[in-house]
């Protein structure tokens, strides 16, 4: 699993995402296949998620060996 959030989502989408990702693996999701990336100045758009694409694909097949 990968989450992904920009720091200027909106004053509660941190701290939701923050919880959800907490609870996942609290579930007992194996820590090295969930990633958490926050990018600080990130809005919710198109742009911010195209920088965050090549690394979030290159991560998600390197999890799965």
């Amino acid at each position: 699993m990968y989450f992904y959030m920009g720091g200027k989502e909106g004053d509660s989408m941190v701290p939701d995402v923050e919880r959800v990702y907490q609870a996942v693996l609290s579930k007992g999701h194996v820590k090295e296949q969930t990633q958490y990336h926050l990018v600080a100045d990130a809005e919710h758009n198109e742009a911010a998620w195209r920088n965050e694409f090549k690394t979030a694909v290159l991560w998600l097949f390197n999890a799965r060996k």
